[in-house]
């Protein structure tokens, strides 16, 4: 049986809006707009975190964001880890894509939530944020080449190589 880490109401209010309002300039820019009158602070909770629609066939998918704290690189993925983790507890989401920023959020990377499901379980420890470790947290570990990377540059979000 997995242990979970406990939700962490300060982080979620210190990194739930800017990296919604983050996600969706990205989307904003390859051509997508927010559902739900632009109004990032609306919640889905398990469900997702925001939908978000092509402005030319308005057919509406959620897309699941988070911050990943401890991805400090920027432009590329940590030279560390060979895969990306994505909480299994999370995997029954209504999400289509998981949006995952690094600290600065200037990278980013997208995965679909097929491609995640399809990914191997791992269990591992967690770090939690006095430091300890859970025991047993499951996670599906995400080949980087299946997952796509932005940068943030002057002219906007430009795809990105995860590697270099």
């Amino acid at each position: 049986m997995s242990q979970r880490k406990d939700f962490s109401k300060p982080m979620y209010k210190k990194y739930d809006k800017i990296a919604k309002k983050t996600a969706v300039e990205f989307f904003q820019q390859y051509n997508y707009e927010l559902v739900d009158n632009n109004d990032i602070s609306k919640e889905y909770f398990s469900k997702g975190d925001l939908v978000i629609q092509r402005k030319d066939t308005k057919i509406p998918f959620m897309i699941e964001v988070e911050i990943k704290n401890p991805w400090k690189v920027s432009g590329r993925w940590q030279p560390q880890f060979d895969t990306i983790d994505f909480l299994e507890s999370k995997i029954g989401t209504n999400a289509s894509y998981w949006v995952l920023f690094n600290y600065t959020l200037d990278t980013l990377l997208v995965a679909s939530l097929d491609t995640i499901r399809q990914s191997p379980v791992k269990t591992k420890a967690a770090l939690i944020e006095d430091g300890t470790r859970t025991k047993d947290e499951e996670y599906r570990k995400i080949p980087i080449p299946k997952c796509k990377f932005y940068k943030k540059t002057t002219l906007g979000w430009e795809p990105t190589n995860a590697t270099s």
